[in-house]
Parts: structure tokens; sequence; C-alpha cells
């Protein structure tokens, strides 16, 4: 479903990031400053980003719990979309990540936004 909207979102001529989440996160934490203010460029700057299989491992570091907060808040103050998929409920967020109130408090405001995907003026 996910590889369905990224695709739609491209042929409409939107910019479109597809993300193996736990991989890219995990290369954010071993990465020098450059590397990780990279990345998360990458992860700002297009119309959308699909992060695909978030949470897969158990618990995520304090260096990917800190970029997911970052990614989500940027995204939100910018409005632009997230598709996320994970095989973990929202009440599970808190037991995933080392500092979980962060996380999962702006996780979880920022997700029940309702937003669609738009062309950029």
């Amino acid at each position: 479903m996910q590889s369905l909207v990224a695709y739609q979102a491209t042929l409409q001529g939107f910019d479109v990031r597809y993300v193996e989440a736990d991989t890219e996160f995990a290369r954010y934490g071993l990465g020098t400053t450059a590397e990780q203010a990279a990345l998360l460029r990458s992860f700002v700057e297009p119309d959308l980003v699909v992060l695909d299989d978030l949470f897969l491992a158990r618990r995520i570091s304090e260096a990917s719990a800190e970029l997911l907060q970052t990614v989500v808040h940027q995204r939100y103050k910018q409005r632009r979309s997230i598709v996320v998929t994970s095989n973990r409920v929202v009440q599970d967020l808190a037991s995933i990540s080392s500092s979980p109130t962060a996380t999962a408090g702006a996780w979880c405001s920022r997700s029940s936004s309702s937003g669609a995907l738009r062309r950029p003026l």
C-alpha cells in the first residue's frame, strides 16, 4: 500500500523519499555530524517521506529517537506528509525508545493531525 501511495505521489510530480526506517535510523547514529545533517535534510525536504517498517527492532537508540522526533516535528511544522508502516501499535511506542515521553508524545500528537498531499505552490 505504501509503495502505491509513493508511486502515485511521484506520478503527480511530488518529491518522494522511501526509507527503510530502521536501517537509515541506525546509519544516522553511526554518522559524523555532517552525515547526520545531510540525512536529516533528506528526511525533511521531500514532499512525502515513507518510513517503512518503523520500529522493526525491539528498541531504538537515543540518536534514532531524537532523529524521529526531529523529523516528525520539522515535517509537521512545514505541513509535509509522512507515511509510516509498522507492526507496532501506538501504545507500544513508549517502550521502544530510550526517551519514550518525547518520542511517543511527538509522534502521537502529530500523527493524529489530518493532512492531504498537495502540490507545492
